[in-house]
């Protein structure tokens, strides 16, 4: 206890009667603070001093630690607590709390970012990645600069942000030259061939080479960002590859190399049958290395063939035709004439055909005569397939036709076989019912002789019609009677 009031007496019921406890710094009151003299010469209940304790500190979001770190903690001992701040965090203005006679600690700091500014900008720097923020020394924390072409980074690349807030030093950006270009063996120059030369400017050169030699590789090297040229190319001797194949090609020659553009220079290509040059034959190895155009062998084509007089079509009727493929061409004619000369013509290596043949009209001889003939029909020719190509036959009276009357001209300039002229015979004559006879009895009957029979009946009765028949050109006899009986008529007395 530190003290209590009033410190002396006397102390009645009635006055001086209430006495006030304080304790010791560190301490505070168990119960009331006052007691009270009663009636009965007897104080109330006295209270204790009890020790202040403060409770354990708060933790603060991104803290690390606090020290002390166990109780207990009073105002008299262990009484001041220090924060510290997880990496990338700092204390908000003070790092400490103080355990107070409230039993209560002052109040509690906070742990904040770190932030670092936005990176300085540095002369002739492209950019800055990542460029935009928050910056914190944990997070987006390094940042890498990249120079402008034709510069490169003079110390380190990349600044860190530091727990203090601040950046480590920034580069600079000097500018990237290269040493001067390499000669090469047989080179007869390179331009531009002064400097300094840089990759933003005078940052290409060309190398040319002694006559006889190409550039193996690019003629240009370039002056790159790592302050160093390109590979440099070499002069090596022109010599120009084997000469192409080219479809349908026989040969070239010379055939074999080297070939330069001094020596072996001019090659010359001939074609397979059926093809010809397109261009020119010859090739000429270049100072670049290369050959001039190939030709091309292109197939030998002959134009459609000729049409001719009186030709029906020719086989086959569409191209291309060429002396290999397609190369025979058949002519027909129209019916009525034939081919004169060969039916074929040939497509040649010159590309043209051999000489076509001509279309003659057919005509058929005269016809024949034959025998028991009276006529034939038209008598008169010239006879074709086309015209006055039917011819009909007649025979003498007595005679028909055996087989056809007409004859065709035909393409070949034959007729179809001639007919015959054979001689009409009529059949025996029929017997008629009742009948006595016919006369003559006997044949043969013909149109021209023993052309009339004549028939009898028997006793009673009589011819009904003609009595005769003829034997007709057809070959048949005209109608035959009938024999009737004869009416018997009786006179009565």
């Amino acid at each position: 206890m530190a003290s209590f009031t009033p410190n002396s007496g006397p102390y009645t019921p009635i006055t001086n009667n209430l006495v006030t406890y304080t304790c010791n710094a560190g301490y505070k009151i168990d119960g009331s603070a006052t007691i009270t003299c009663q009636n009965s010469g007897e104080w109330t209940t006295s209270p204790q001093c009890e020790q202040i304790v403060c409770s354990n500190p708060s933790s603060i979001s991104n803290m690390a630690s606090f020290t002390p770190n166990s109780g207990p903690y009073t105002p008299i001992t262990n009484n001041v607590v220090t924060y510290t701040c997880n990496a990338g965090y700092e204390t908000n203005g003070f790092a400490t709390i103080s355990c107070q006679n409230s039993g209560e600690w002052t109040t509690t700091p906070q742990c904040q970012q770190i932030v670092c500014p936005n990176p300085s900008s540095i002369s002739n720097m492209a950019s800055f990645t990542p460029n935009s923020g928050q910056y914190t020394p944990i997070t987006n924390n390094v940042v890498t600069y990249t120079c402008n072409a034709g510069y490169k980074i003079d110390g380190s690349a990349t600044i860190t942000c530091q727990n203090s807030g601040e950046w480590t030093t920034s580069p600079q950006c000097e500018q990237i030259v290269c040493p001067n270009p390499s000669s090469i063996s047989n080179m007869a120059s390179f331009t531009p061939n002064s400097g300094p030369y840089t990759p933003i400017t005078n940052n290409l050169v060309t190398y040319t080479c002694n006559a006889g030699y190409k550039i193996d590789g690019s003629a240009t090297i370039t002056c790159q960002n790592s302050g160093e040229w390109s590979t440099s190319p070499q002069c090596e001797q022109t010599v120009c590859p084997n000469p192409s194949s080219i479809s349908n090609m026989a040969s070239f020659t010379p055939n074999s190399g080297p070939y330069t553009p001094i020596t072996n220079n001019v090659v010359t290509y001939t074609c397979d049958a059926g093809y010809k040059i397109d261009g020119s034959a010859s090739i000429t190895c270049l100072n670049s290395g290369e050959w001039t155009t190939s030709p091309q062998c292109e197939q030998i084509v002959c134009p459609n063939p000729s049409s001719i007089s009186s030709m029906a079509s020719f086989t086959p009727n569409s191209g291309p035709y060429t002396p290999i493929t397609n190369n025979v061409v058949t002519y027909t004619c129209n019916a009525g004439y034939k081919i004169d000369g060969s039916a074929t013509i040939t497509c040649q290596n010159s590309g043209e055909w051999s000489t076509s043949p001509q279309c003659e009209q057919i005509v058929c001889p005269n016809p024949s005569s034959i025998s028991n003939m009276a006529s034939f029909t038209p008598n008169s020719g010239p006879y074709t397939p086309i015209t006055n190509n039917v011819v009909t036959y007649t025979c003498n009276a007595g005679y028909k036709i055996d087989g056809s009357a007409t004859i065709t001209c035909q393409n070949s300039g034959e007729w179809t076989a001639s007919p015959q002229c054979e001689q009409i015979v009529c059949p025996n004559p029929s017997s008629i019912s009742n009948m006595a006879s016919f006369t003559p009895n006997s044949g043969p009957y013909t149109p021209i002789t023993n052309n009339v029979v004549t028939y009898t009946c028997n006793a009673g009765y009589k011819i009904d019609g003609s009595a005769t028949i003829t034997c007709q050109n057809s070959g048949e006899w005209s109608t035959s009677p009938q024999c009737e009986q004869i009416e018997q008529w009786r006179m009565d007395n």
